[in-house]
């Protein structure tokens, strides 16, 4: 069997923003708005229709201009019932250094992006975790954390693999937020 002759696609964006989407016609423009008043301005986002059946793909592509080229719609053959399909289908396409899914129906701060890009940076992370997020509840605004204990301060994990799997399992560090393409991605 011959191999593949796989090379590695160039980034063009600093971050690409994937969101999985499907009946999201009365929420996604927040979320898009929210994305495209960020202060990073080198971001891509990747809209991943679902499937839907309401005009939540018109919604996405009344954005196109404002975005000028950096918003993409693409969309699943048949709904997933699941945004992990659609997410996934959306790595193929995306060509940040890093990686960020949020979903349809969350909006960010305008600096969010620029801030866990900085952290990234500024430490040569292969994943920035963001534990705090601000929700929406019966008119009042909650905050929610993953932890039960506020970190302020960016924490470095060990190298020590074991010790990683001992703290994900008792759930003192959780694999989600911004992501670094690497080890790099190979394409056709």
């Amino acid at each position: 069997m011959a191999k593949k002759n796989l090379t590695r696609k160039k980034f063009t964006s600093d971050v690409s923003v994937i969101v999985a989407m499907y009946n999201a016609e009365n929420f996604i423009a927040e979320c898009l708005t929210s994305l495209l008043n960020q202060t990073l301005k080198n971001i891509e986002v990747i809209v991943v229709d679902d499937c839907s059946t309401d005009n939540s793909s018109a919604v996405v592509k009344s954005f196109m201009p404002q975005f000028e080229e950096r918003l993409i719609l693409t969309k699943t053959t048949r709904n997933s019932g699941y945004p992990g399909i659609p997410r996934n289908s959306a790595l193929t396409t995306a060509r940040g250094k890093y990686i960020t899914f949020v979903d349809s129906d969350d909006f960010l701060d305008e600096d969010a992006l620029e801030k866990v890009f900085t952290a990234a940076e500024k430490f040569n992370a292969d994943v920035v975790h963001v534990e705090k997020c601000f929700t929406l509840k019966d008119g009042e605004v909650q905050v929610e954390s993953t932890q039960e204990n506020f970190v302020e301060e960016p924490t470095l994990e060990t190298d020590d693999i074991g010790k990683r799997v001992i703290d994900f399992t008792q759930k003192k560090i959780f694999v989600v937020g911004l992501q670094q393409t690497f080890p790099p991605r190979f394409f056709d």
